[in-house]
């Protein structure tokens, strides 16, 4: 499948030094968040690489669902509680890149099964994982952060 990735330039040693020259890969330059939310709406699928993240998630899983794009990245334990592999996000594990190609195609070529995986987690981020969520639980439970300094 085509795959555009968007950043990490040369300073961080660059996408190029992991995808080498793969014809099916293009390297973008970085782009601006709103751009990046563009470019995420027009997308069928939202891949994310985060395995330094063992108990949490990335904004591009969430914004990528909410974009109503399918997202497909690797699992942790927060990510497996808040979603189903394959009814709401689909998970992959880190290194093994054939069954993660192979993942990605089948749902490349399913649109039915894509477009109802990608629904079903764009209802639960819509539910759960906005903004607006994230804002009320800091207010929930910062005055009890701050009283413990």
């Amino acid at each position: 499948a085509k795959i555009d990735i968007f950043g990490s330039g040369d300073e961080t040693g660059g996408w190029d030094k992991y995808v080498g020259d793969m014809p099916n890969v293009v390297l973008h330059d970085p782009v601006p968040f709103e751009q990046a939310l563009a470019i995420m709406k027009h997308s069928k699928i939202v891949l994310n690489s985060c395995p330094w993240i063992s108990y949490g998630g990335h904004e591009r899983i969430f914004a990528g669902l909410a974009c109503g794009a399918l997202v497909v990245t690797n699992e942790n334990a927060y990510l497996k509680e808040q979603f189903k592999d394959g009814e709401s996000i689909v998970f992959y594990q880190h290194g093994n890149w054939e069954k993660a190609n192979h993942r990605v195609n089948e749902y490349l070529e399913d649109i039915a099964k894509r477009d109802l995986v990608a629904k079903n987690g764009r209802n639960i981020v819509m539910s759960n994982h906005t903004w607006d969520h994230r804002a009320a639980q800091l207010v929930k439970e910062l005055p009890a952060l701050l009283k413990g300094l």
